[in-house]
């Protein structure tokens, strides 16, 4: 009976037991699903664009914008530090290009991936958000083409369709429109990753999109082969399709969260019936929606103060200047207070932490921005203010034009740039731009072209009266005219379109204007120039003359004609090359695109004994590595081995490569020199098999006689010192170009070995 009793017993613990491991194991079980779930619900936000990079190829910029659960993992973490240094974010997709074949869209693979810099961050809301861009030729297999991401999961708490996938396509329409003679341009949109509105308060959030070519745009629920998402993941919302306006109804017991995508498409100015159009093109847009319990009035939302920038506002900022402002909230209901300021910044923009002052009642972040040289054309910038009950202010949208003085601006300098406008990518249309560079009387202006591609038909230089167009069928579209002394009543000295190898124009007095003027059909690539000031002109240069006292009309000069359409060589595009002659200009291969991997070019640039080189980069961006050095050392010794280890150009002059390093350069830098002290100069560029860059473009001029108050990295054969004779600020590799280059100078003895 006893051991009856016993056996029961122990029959009862291991029951007890076992039930006991059945619940830990179920409970481990849907713990860690739990935990998958949570983990891998983190999509918050996403969209894509694209442009074409010129008028004459297949190729486009796509750029594009997302947004991620902050505390995912650590490479979605983001701060400031983080968005000052530009570290790439993310986890390694891929986006896909499928082109329409018979079957219906065909795969061509993987085209680009998916990491970006961060720009903004959320601590309250939890995201990370950034973006980046790439540059991609597709064949001519198809016209109509679809790029998409996509991946899981949207986030796990969506009142509809928790948990599932993401998709973020744009439909690529490669067709030449018939008005612009281009590809086109996709609408762009910088929404916020999440918007807010309140339980029992009819709110609207407006789409901020506009469309580089003027088109009008609509925005529509996505289908699901758009986007992954059913067109009822919002059941409580209306879109206002023409005016891109997005409707709360304002019910009650409709608290929780939303997964909303979009598509915007756009059509020909003017068109008001859709269904009889065929659309330009079609950008997926998706966010969150986050529709809270109303504590208080519906009216009792954070206000701008007038220090704010205003919605809609447009403003200016030059590369190498920093746009600066401040965003100022107020609170009607002091019981409460602001918690966050959310933007959607371009990459670099530099925010303080949210600050108060007191006494005056207001929340405040400080804004600074130096915008780089890749970043010139239009920039989009939003904000909002949140409060503590979950309120939002309206959703602000400034455009920031940089660079623009390429549209215009009155120099001074003895050295200086200039580019049409959105160079290197097509230049607008109906432009109207002046330039001028005065220096002191006495002085001679040097204006060199070192890429020169615009709208034209036959392409001819001439002199003539200004407003006399006797010779009007020439260069009648887009030009270029180049006057001195009093514009406008002076003379047209020099006019040109079409396509046209490097060259130069001197004045004769101590002002020149240029002018630009572009029409409403086609757009090329345009120019880039730069000028030096000289007190005593340099002899043997093969410049035209701008005599201001001239009255004739003669021609002075007229290149090869092309066809307008046709696409303009590669300038420069080799990798290496041997000069003789006493101006010419060089580039990196594919410039002004990416470059190739693993290349190692040499040009080499021999004048007679007794002149002397200088070698103008006019644009610099190449891989770099921690800070960017420039500095002397012999050949092979590679003591500052961690300083421009991947990518780099190097400088030597006399007999390459017995010689010394004089220069070596990487990284982003702004505009900068270097002349020889003999008149031999190699210039040596060495990539590596990852990444690649824009790359850059120099022109080199031999003088007899040296340029006065030139600012140039000297070259000396001779050199033995190792005195470091300037510094600049270090950036890093996976920085994005800082707007004021890190140029850092040095010299090492030669005799180190």
């Amino acid at each position: 009976m006893f051991l009856k009793a016993v056996k029961q017993s122990k029959v009862l613990q291991l029951d007890s037991n076992m039930k006991h491991l059945i619940v830990v194991n179920l409970l481990t079980f849907l713990a860690l699903q739990w935990l998958s779930k949570t983990q891998a619900t983190h999509f918050r936000h996403a969209i894509i664009t694209w442009a074409p990079a010129n008028s004459y190829s297949n190729t486009l910029i796509l750029r594009f914008r997302m947004a991620f659960r902050r505390s995912f993992s650590s490479s979605y973490n983001c701060d400031q530090s983080i968005i000052n240094s530009g570290a790439l974010r993310g986890s390694g997709g891929s986006w896909i290009a499928r082109y329409r074949c018979s079957s219906g869209y065909c795969s061509s693979g993987t085209i680009a991936n998916t990491g970006f810099q961060c720009t903004d961050f959320s601590v309250d809301e939890d995201w990370t958000m950034g973006e980046n861009n790439f540059t991609y030729t597709f064949s001519s297999v198809s016209k109509e083409w679809i790029v998409s991401y996509q991946g899981c999961c949207w986030i796990s708490s969506l009142v509809k369709y928790p948990d599932g996938n993401w998709l973020v396509s744009t439909t690529v329409n490669l067709t030449r429109r018939a008005d612009t003679g281009r590809i086109n341009s996709s609408p762009v949109s910088k929404s916020p990753a999440i918007i807010r509105f309140e339980e029992g308060c009819p709110q609207s959030f407006r789409i901020p999109v506009e469309d580089p070519d003027d088109d009008v745009v609509k925005c529509r629920w996505a289908i699901y082969s758009e986007s992954s998402r059913q067109t009822d993941s919002f059941p409580h919302g209306v879109i206002d399709e023409r005016a891109c306006l997005l409707q709360y109804n304002g019910r009650n017991r409709t608290a929780g969260t939303y997964a909303v995508a979009l598509t915007l498409e756009d059509f020909p100015e003017g068109t008001t019936d859709f269904s009889s159009v065929t659309r330009f093109s079609a950008v997926g847009l998706q966010f969150l929606v986050i529709i809270t319990t109303r504590s208080g009035s519906c009216n009792d939302v954070p206000l701008f103060t007038k220090s704010t920038p205003s919605d809609g506002e447009c403003t200016e900022v030059q590369i190498g200047s920093a746009y600066r402002a401040v965003i100022e909230v107020k609170l009607q209901d002091l019981s409460r207070h602001v918690t966050e300021i959310v933007t959607s910044s371009p990459v670099g923009m530099q925010l303080t932490p949210l600050r108060q002052d007191a006494l005056l009642g207001i929340f405040y972040r400080n804004i600074t921005w130096y915008p780089s040289q890749y970043q010139v054309g239009q920039q989009l910038f939003c904000f909002k203010a949140k409060d503590s009950e979950g309120s939002e202010s309206e959703w602000r949208c400034i455009t920031i034009l940089v660079g623009l003085r390429s549209c215009g601006y009155n120099f001074t300098d003895r050295q200086g740039n200039l580019t049409s406008p959105n160079y290197p990518f097509s230049y607008p249309n109906n432009l109207n731009c002046l330039w001028t560079i005065t220096a002191t009387p006495g002085d001679y202006i040097y204006l060199y072209f070192t890429y020169f591609y615009v709208q034209g038909y036959y392409y001819y230089w001439w002199y003539g009266r200004y407003g006399n167009y006797g010779y009007n069928s020439y260069c009648s579209y887009d030009y270029v005219e180049v006057f001195d002394l009093n514009y406008p009543s002076s003379f047209i000295k020099v006019r040109g379109c079409g396509y046209q190898s490097p060259w130069c124009v001197k004045s004769k007095s101590q002002v020149m204007h240029i002018r630009f003027v572009t029409n409403s059909i086609y757009s090329f690539t345009g120019f880039t120039a730069n000028y030096t000031v000289y007190r005593t002109p340099p002899v043997g240069d093969n410049c035209l003359s701008l005599n201001p006292y001239a009255s004739s009309s003669t021609i002075l000069h007229a290149t090869p004609s092309v066809s307008a359409s046709a696409s303009p060589p590669f300038p420069s595009g080799s990798c290496g090359y041997n000069f003789t002659d006493r101006q010419g200009n060089l580039t990196s291969p594919n410039y002004p695109f990416s470059y190739p991997n693993n290349l190692n070019c040499l040009w080499t640039i021999t004048a007679t004994p007794g002149d002397y080189i200088y070698l103008y980069f006019t644009y610099f961006y190449v891989q770099g590595y921690y800070n960017y050095y420039y500095y002397y050392g012999q050949y092979g010794r590679y003591g500052y081995n961690s300083y421009c280890p991947y990518d780099y150009v190097e400088m030597f002059d006399l007999n390459y490569p017995s010689s010394f390093v004089k220069v070596r350069g990487c990284g982003y830098q702004s505009s900068w020199c270097v002349k020889s002290k003999s008149h031999v100069m190699h210039i040596r560029f060495v990539t590596n098999s990852i990444y690649s860059y824009r790359g850059f473009t120099a022109n080199y001029t031999v003088y007899r006689t040296p340029p006065v108050g030139d600012n140039c990295l000297s070259l000396n054969p001779y050199a033995s010192s190792s005195t470091i004779f300037s510094a600049t600020p270090s950036v890093y590799a996976s920085a994005s170009p800082p707007s004021l280059s890190g140029l850092a100078l040095g010299l090492i003895n030669k005799n180190v070995m």
